[in-house]
């Protein structure tokens, strides 16, 4: 019965919510942080220096600084769709948020409009009055303290309230974790002690719901976790523990802590180093607060802004680098270098409607506001009240294509995929014949380039064995030792070769997601790759050489990775493929897969990659003895 009445409850109040005029709305906008000391949470972006206490850098990254623009992009769509904003409240002259997003008479309110260092002491107004100091005339527009937002919310009868961050997973490194969460007071089923409690957090689990959607449609992010249709919005209760409810049933959050409903949104991961470089575009802050604003239009139901907005981002078609300030998901586009100083013009027809150079900050984004519905010359329609993502790759004039012709393979996928030929034409005039190196062992892998073959074989112990042999007199050229291959579940499983004829191989190690999925005898596994090297014939000699080794379980908890390998490149610069099989007790026999990418012959980046097409996994127990392939025919997968 309770249920019944809860569900009526929030029905009353969206129905009331989605009553008012635009003109009648209330928002009140809490960009995070606010200062430049680290507690906001500054990164070493790539061009800037470690923070420092004493001279500092502002111009690097500080999360103040991209929250503030995201709360300007909320306030100037929400003002664009109706809500009542008077900039002639501005005291101050500069620009128009400054001073009169500050005026609680408008109706988009901003908790603060400026990041400091604003005072030596960098203190609250609380603060200076203990202390029988003055306060300063312009604290107000500073950040303030999460007791004084609270009651400037709970004192002014706004109809919701969103505070603004991004995300870090600790206080330093570089790390390809990126994906958003939504806190919001109160508990994940939104049941309370009585029926207000519930109902202001259905409210602004409603709230969040609407945003959602918006957030995640940006494709530039490289989200590695959740979607449009997966949220990740939580109680901030359950989200922090039970332990949390210590501090009163009015939820964690102290930013939450008052009777508006709203929430918390961590947009993305700043310790993602790409993710942070775009965000020191001021214009792709304000984009991130335009999509918030759409979702907050939608949920109050009112009427959008007739015109659309662009953001796209210039990369290079082809350069892949190493830069350790610039670790990127090695299954999305960040991992090709973004361009500086690229001058970008839309046009509609022959007129020239905009231009934009890209900063230089490493990011190649441009952004073109307010654009009217309909097609431009950049090869995408424009529509109203969304943003559209454009990618420009531009290709250098010192680049060399590749002037090898592959034949007989698939067609190229859409898409990044896997898929197979439906049938195969071998050469059988060799079948019969016996290698005195293999007698006795199951062949797992023959590989062929320039003139010869590569063949991975088990013997009756399943020890791994190599041979080389030349391809029209199948006389044995060489038999690579194993050596120094170690891997819980096999030594050396799979075998691949580079396109400059390196032999490289993979052992199958039990990998895990973290260290909390480590059982009782195991300790967490780092699967290694091996390379051999070659003698002045270009032929694999002696034992292997560790060269790379990833603990990725293809965000599997517990998986066997190594199993099959593929590569595309040379050595110097490539993609590596490996095979992930869950190992997690009465989990699905999936296979999925880890994504290296290389640069300079070390690794740079790593992901991994879960859908095939349609299908969420391959079925290792029903695919029995498989191997990875990449076709020559994708330029990127």
């Amino acid at each position: 019965m309770k249920k019944i009445l809860l569900l009526a409850a929030l029905v009353l109040t969206s129905i009331a919510a989605m009553a008012k005029t635009a003109d009648e709305l209330r928002v009140y906008i809490n960009p995070g942080h606010g200062s430049y000391t680290p507690n906001d949470r500054p990164m070493a972006v790539r061009g800037h220096g470690p923070y420092s206490r004493t001279n500092t850098d502002t111009t690097s990254f500080f999360e103040s600084n991209t929250n503030l623009r995201k709360g300007f992009g909320i306030l100037e769509k929400l003002r664009a769709m109706g809500l009542r904003f008077d900039p002639s409240l501005n005291q101050e002259g500069e620009r128009w948020q400054i001073g009169a997003a500050r005026d609680l008479s408008n109706n988009i309110v901003m908790s603060h409009v400026k990041c400091g260092p604003y005072h030596e002491d960098n203190g609250t107004e609380n603060q200076f009055k203990n202390e029988g100091k003055p306060i300063p005339e312009d604290l107000y527009y500073y950040n303030r303290s999460l007791p004084e937002i609270d009651i400037e919310v709970d004192s002014n009868n706004f109809d919701m309230f969103i505070s603004i961050h991004s995300n870090a997973l600790d206080g330093s490194g570089w790390k390809t974790t990126n994906f958003p969460i939504v806190l919001y007071r109160g508990y994940d089923d939104c049941h309370g002690e009585d029926g207000l409690e519930a109902e202001h957090s259905a409210t602004s689990k409603a709230m969040a719901q609407k945003v959602w959607p918006y957030h995640m449609g940006n494709i530039h992010e490289a989200w590695t976790a959740y979607s449009a249709t997966n949220p990740n919005i939580r109680g901030d209760i359950n989200f922090y523990g039970s332990s949390s409810t210590a501090r009163g049933y009015k939820g964690y959050l102290g930013v939450l802590k008052h009777g508006v409903p709203g929430f918390l949104i961590e947009g993305y991961f700043h310790q993602y180093a790409p993710a942070a470089l775009r965000h020191m575009n001021w214009d792709v802050n304000y984009v991130e607060g335009f999509n918030y604003a759409h979702g907050i239009a939608d949920f109050f139901g009112i009427e959008k802004e007739k015109v659309g907005d662009i953001y796209g981002i210039v990369r290079d078609q082809h350069e892949r680098f190493r830069d350790d300030t610039y670790v990127p998901v090695a299954t999305h586009d960040d991992v090709y270098k973004p361009l500086d100083g690229v001058l970008v013009t839309l046009k509609k027809g022959d007129q020239t409607v905009a231009t934009y150079t890209t900063d230089n900050q490493f990011n190649g984004a441009f952004v073109f506001r307010n654009v009217e519905p309909g097609d431009y010359t950049l090869e995408f329609s424009v529509e109203a009240a969304e943003v559209s993502y454009p990618t420009a790759f531009m290709e250098s004039e010192s680049y060399v294509p590749p002037t090898v012709t592959y034949t007989d393979y698939p067609d190229l996928l859409e898409g990044t995929g896997f898929g197979a030929r439906s049938e195969y034409a071998f050469d059988n005039t060799k079948a019969d014949v016996a290698v005195a190196e293999l007698e006795g062992c199951t062949v797992a892998r023959m590989l062929h380039q320039n003139g010869r073959l590569y063949i991975l074989a088990f013997d009756a112990e399943n020890n791994a064995r190599i041979v080389v042999l030349d391809a029209t007199t199948l006389e044995t050229l060489a038999t690579p030792g194993t050596e120094g291959c170690e891997g819980t579940a096999k030594n050396l499983a799979d075998i691949a070769l580079t396109a400059d004829g390196i032999l490289i191989g993979s052992a199958k190690e039990l990998c895990h997601f973290s260290d909390g999925q480590v059982e009782p005898g195991e300790t967490r596994g780092e699967a290694n790759i091996y390379r051999w090297t070659n003698n002045e014939a270009g032929i694999p000699e002696g034992n292997p050489e560790l060269w790379v080794s990833t603990k990725l379980s293809a965000n599997m908890y517990r998986a066997h990775t190594g199993e099959s390998i593929a590569y595309t490149g040379t050595m110097a610069e490539g993609r590596l493929l490996i095979s992930s099989e869950n190992a997690s007790t009465g989990a699905a026999k999936r296979v999925w897969f880890n994504v290296l990418d290389i640069v300079d012959g070390v690794k740079v980046s790593e992901s991994h990659r879960n859908k095939v097409f349609d299908n969420a996994y391959f079925d290792y127990s029903a695919l029995g003895h498989y191997r990875l392939n990449i076709s020559p025919l994708g330029s990127k997968y």
